[in-house]
């Protein structure tokens, strides 16, 4: 699909979904993102980590109007097309979806904090602590009650919210991975995949992982991209 040039191994990111709408997880339409002005996208943090230029190159034809990259990024480039950035998500928007030959760059400065950092933040409304109405922290209100006691059984020896949600990664890693299982959608098949099956591919970790993480109040949302 891509070719990527690199001065290391990156994550892509093609979108964020932020809506857990009991089904699955979806992206918000009504983040459409800012123009781009001169290649420059509006900083998501204070302090970027070292930068490098990416050059992408696409193979095949997008049905899909996300452009491919890191986040965050500082500037993004591409001849003859309008892009567009949401800061929040970390989204790049086309007008048109990518067609084969299209090519383009853009600067990545991935932060990289280290786990004693990260372990130091103190609980805070939507870290730990509950935040009425954010959508980062929403699941519906029939939501299993089992997904709820499983991440608490998880975590119990857990302090920080970092703790919390390497102890879910942990507990998930003891699962198999196959590209195979046919789970089907819905809350219940999160506890099938919890309890009965204890396989899957990537569509139910991060959902389970992500849902666990709400249920903690410790916003979350899955991201779609590539490795």
């Amino acid at each position: 699909v891509l070719t990527v040039h690199s001065q290391e191994a990156l994550y892509i990111r093609l979108l964020s979904l932020p809506i857990y709408d009991g089904t699955g997880w979806r992206h918000d339409p009504t983040r459409t993102g800012l123009p781009v002005d001169g290649g420059v996208v509006p900083r998501v943090y204070g302090t970027y980590g070292d930068t490098q230029e990416v050059q992408v190159a696409v193979r095949n034809d997008f049905a899909m109007p996300w452009l491919p990259s890191m986040y965050p990024i500082q500037s993004v480039a591409m001849e003859d097309r309008a892009v567009a950035y949401d800061a929040e998500t970390g989204t790049a928007i086309l007008a048109e979806p990518l067609r084969s030959g299209d090519e383009y760059t853009f600067v990545a400065a991935p932060v990289k904090e280290s786990a004693d950092i990260l372990r130091a933040i103190e609980p805070e409304p939507g870290y730990g602590l509950p935040l009425p109405g954010d959508p980062y922290l929403d699941y519906p209100s029939d939501l299993p009650a089992r997904v709820d006691e499983l991440a608490t059984q998880w975590t119990r020896d857990a302090g920080s919210g970092f703790d919390k949600a390497m102890a879910i990664q942990n507990e998930l890693l003891k699962f198999d991975y196959d590209d195979q299982a046919s789970l089907g959608s819905g809350p219940n098949t999160i506890v099938t995949f919890l309890d009965g099956a204890r396989k899957g591919f990537c569509q139910q970790f991060a959902a389970t992982m992500a849902l666990m993480l709400r249920t903690l109040n410790i916003r979350s949302r899955v991201v779609v991209g590539y490795a």
